[in-house]
Formats: C-alpha cells, structure tokens, sequence
C-alpha cells in the first residue's frame, strides 16, 4: 500500500507537471542553441536529438571533448564512437543551456 501510494503521488505530479511537454521545449531549445553555435564547425558532423536526449556527432573522437567538459562542470558520456550524448534533467533552465552550449564550444574549439 505504501509503495502504490508513492507511485500515486509520483504519476498525479509527472501528469499534473506535464513533464513531456517541459522535456520536449528544453531539447528544442536546446538541440536550437547548439545547432546555432556548432552549426558551422568542422568538428561536429550532425546535433540531433529527442526530447532531452541530445546527441552531438563529431568527425573526431569525443573522449578529450567530454574529459574538457568534466572538467568545465558539464556531464557527458559518449554514445558510440563519435557522439557525445547529453541527458540533462527536466528542469534545466536556459542558463543551464547556455554553460552547455558555451562549454562545449571551447572543448570543440581545442580540438
């Protein structure tokens, strides 16, 4: 009983919250600002994604850039050989975004 009413709890503020829609604008937002940023570089082959899973795919191997992030306060994990995968949660804010997209250009850039 206890545990069917945590789950309860759980659900009415995930459906109450629409949490779905909030994940899809931040990606958006998101996967916009990197795309404005990183668009034009000779590093990053395709930024795509869906919802808050955002992939970046690079033309070199993505372990110095997501060490570079580490090291900035950005967590990132590789996905593949040439990705660098963000989950952010879903309450990240625009300024969350923006040391996301700010820290990944100047790891790109050292490249």
């Amino acid at each position: 009983p206890l545990a069917l009413a945590a789950l309860r709890g759980g659900l009415r503020a995930y459906i109450g919250d629409r949490v779905w829609e909030k994940a899809y604008e931040a990606g958006k937002e998101l996967i916009s600002l990197l795309a404005r940023e990183l668009g034009g570089s000779r590093v990053v082959k395709e930024i795509r994604g869906k919802g808050l899973m955002i992939g970046v795919d690079l033309r070199v191997n993505p372990l110095n850039v997501i060490k570079c992030l580490q090291d900035r306060g950005v967590l990132a994990t590789r996905a593949g050989s040439t990705v660098v995968r963000f989950l952010p949660p879903y309450m990240i804010t625009k300024e969350d975004s923006e040391v996301i997209v700010s820290s990944l250009v100047g790891c790109v850039g050292g490249v």
